[in-house]
Formats: structure tokens, C-alpha cells, sequence
């Protein structure tokens, strides 16, 4: 996950976020000012396995976010991240997972 809530390529506020049909989009992603080609959802959230790797204290207020905020993925892409029949993983190093309730 990066430090703005995106995965995959899947960047706040681009239409591949909310794509419900396309398995792949090519976009221009103008905060790193370049072409990305992301898988979408659609086939990221068919996958038998999907995990997640966050690390770093400087992504702890977005995994808060992302994990324990109110659901908005245009903004926070990875929230649309949520496998239909399979297993979603979180991996997280202690200073990423610093501001997470329940923590131990």
C-alpha cells in the first residue's frame, strides 16, 4: 500500500478504482507523471489469495485510515480491495500498524 491509500496502481481519484468490468486499464497518473497498466479489482478481488505489505511509521495515519476510517476507495483505493471468495492479508511491520485500535 502506498502512502496515499493506492495498490496495484489503483490511484486515488482515477477511474480504474471503480472499474466493474475491465480486468486491466492503462491510465495517466499524474502524481508520478507517468502511464501506469494496473490489474483492476475485478480480477485482484477474484484471486484465491491476496495480501497486502505496509511498512513504515510515515504510512501509519493512512493504514488507519484505510483499515478503520469510513469506506471511500475513490479516495482510499485500497479499501476496494476485498477478495469475493478468498483470503485478504494484511502484513504489517509495528511502526505502519502503530495507530491501529486493537493492536498489541
Amino acid at each position: 500500500m502506498g502512502d496515499n491509500g493506492h495498490t496495484a496502481s489503483l490511484f486515488p481519484g482515477l477511474a480504474a478504482v471503480t472499474e466493474t468490468v475491465r480486468w486491466v486499464m492503462a491510465q495517466y497518473v499524474e502524481v508520478v507523471g507517468m502511464w501506469r497498466v494496473t490489474m483492476t479489482a475485478v480480477i485482484i478481488n477474484a484471486a484465491r489469495q491476496v495480501a497486502f505489505l505496509v511498512s513504515g511509521a510515515q504510512k501509519a495515519d493512512m493504514l488507519h485510515r484505510v483499515l478503520e476510517g469510513p469506506y471511500h476507495p475513490v479516495v482510499l483505493p485500497s479499501q476496494v480491495i476485498k477478495p469475493t471468495s478468498g483470503e485478504l492479508h494484511w502484513l504489517l511491520d509495528a511502526p505502519a500498524a502503530a495507530k491501529l485500535r486493537g493492536k498489541s
